[in-house]
């Protein structure tokens, strides 16, 4: 792992492994860059670079006061891709990530060969929960929030018959600092990318786990606004694909990228 500085100083953990065309991999609210460590495995197999990192306020990155916008993770993305001397990559986002990699293609069009945008969506028409977690994070911590937001965001049969994986991935939110919590949640909050999905160029591929019903309507938007685009369902999957079914996830993003 190594640190990376971004556009206004803060510090990101990078792991950079393999060999290849690169792929830069980001991940959902509450999670770090280990979320996907089994797609990577597996594009690594294939030949393929894989560069994980921990969004800012997550994981052993830096952790500044929010909020965070949408564009502050999106140059994130082109401030690792310029300390390791990339100029083009595939980008991959899961949940808030795509909203990032959506931003990335956006605005930085000449760093992204191909798309990859699981279980995201350009706006959240919800906007009354976020201030209330954004509150109760900083005044209380995540005691209360972690466990019934990732157990709500994973299927059932992925509960069931991988408890010990779920506590895993409730754990990491658990422990995050509440500060990169209410940060991103600002994001959440406030961000809309519905204007600019026709501006994305790029190769798209929409991953949605089927069992991801809130999820539904946004796949929908991305495939129908982005030119172009196509969408991979996985099955035995609710919002986070990459954990609950990683080898089908891994499967169609190396189709796609083919």
């Amino acid at each position: 792992m190594t640190l990376v500085q971004s556009f206004d100083g803060v510090r990101l953990a990078v792991v950079d492994e393999g060999e290849g065309v690169p792929v830069l991999m980001a991940h959902s609210l509450g999670a770090d860059h280990r979320i996907w460590d089994p797609v990577a495995a597996e594009l690594r197999t294939a030949g393929f670079r894989t560069i994980r990192y921990d969004l800012r306020g997550h994981g052993a990155s830096d952790v500044p006061d929010g909020p965070y916008d949408v564009a502050m993770f999106g140059k994130d993305m082109v401030a690792i891709l310029d300390a390791l001397g990339i100029a083009r990559a595939h980008a991959v986002g899961l949940s808030v990530g795509g909203m990032a990699a959506m931003w990335l293609a956006v605005n930085a069009p000449d760093r992204v060969d191909r798309l990859v945008l699981a279980n995201t969506t350009p706006f959240i028409p919800v906007k009354d929960r976020w201030d209330p977690l954004i509150a109760e994070a900083l005044d209380a911590g995540l005691d209360g929030i972690a466990k019934p937001m990732i157990l709500g965001w994973l299927s059932a049969g992925f509960k069931a018959e991988q408890p010990d994986a779920a506590v895993g991935l409730v754990n990491a939110m658990l422990h995050m600092p509440p500060a990169g919590f209410a940060g991103t949640c600002a994001i959440l909050r406030d961000v809309d990318l519905r204007a600019d999905l026709s501006r994305i160029a790029a190769p798209t591929l929409v991953v949605h786990g089927v069992e991801d019903e809130r999820g539904v309507p946004a796949s929908a938007a991305l495939v129908s606004h982005i030119a172009g685009a196509v969408r991979a369902d996985i099955a035995d999957a609710a919002h986070l694909s990459p954990a609950e079914n990683p080898g089908q996830v891994a499967r169609a993003i190396l189709e796609f990228l083919a």
